[in-house]
């Protein structure tokens, strides 16, 4: 492992909160490995965070403490994707994940990032029916939400197309001005 980037901080960190979270699991789709995160994986997010977005170590380094605070809160849950390729080792996709966990109302956001690269294919499809079919079995959730930049046409035809709904919701400091809040209730959901 390097540590001229700053990566073995990050990795520092993160080892203490692996597996804190019970519900944390592994899923699987047809083309997927939706795996969740773990210390070994630092640098491989990291890495996909600075390919997708140009993010710098310092801007990684701070995405990933904010990961692990709300999981060691229980307050999110995250996966990374990675495109089985057998023989061949997977490749990391993308990223997927239930974060802002409010227990009090049984709620959570999906959200997620695909390499520009993947896009197109169906996976965000997939790993977005593999959470929520997994979010809405352990009996914690009863709605999920997503606040979508209203100019991202295709991730509001993504979450539509899985069930979501435009929905008024109380005013969330994450999402940004131009955001469309879409939710997706347990009892209206179809696998």
């Amino acid at each position: 492992m390097k540590q001229n980037s700053g990566w073995l901080t990050i990795v520092n960190y993160i080892t203490p909160f692996v597996g804190v979270i019970s519900m944390s699991k592994d899923l699987t789709t047809p083309r997927l490995l939706l795996t969740a995160v773990r210390a070994e994986d630092a640098c491989p997010l990291a890495e996909f965070w600075r390919e997708q977005s140009g993010r710098c170590a310092a801007d990684s380094n701070k995405l990933l403490n904010i990961m692990l605070a709300q999981q060691t809160a229980g307050q999110g849950l995250f996966w990374l994707l990675k495109l089985r390729r057998e023989p061949l080792p997977p490749v990391i996709v993308g990223t997927c994940e239930l974060n802002k966990i409010n227990r009090r109302v049984s709620s959570a956001d999906a959200g997620g990032a695909l390499s520009p690269a993947w896009r197109g294919r169906g996976l965000m499809r997939e790993a977005l029916s593999a959470v929520t079919r997994y979010a809405f079995s352990v009996d914690v959730f009863t709605e999920l939400w997503a606040d979508i930049d209203e100019r991202n046409q295709p991730s509001l035809n993504l979450f539509t197309n899985a069930g979501f709904a435009r929905a008024a919701r109380a005013p969330n400091p994450f999402a940004k001005n131009n955001a469309v809040s879409l939710v997706l209730h347990k009892e209206e959901y179809v696998c």
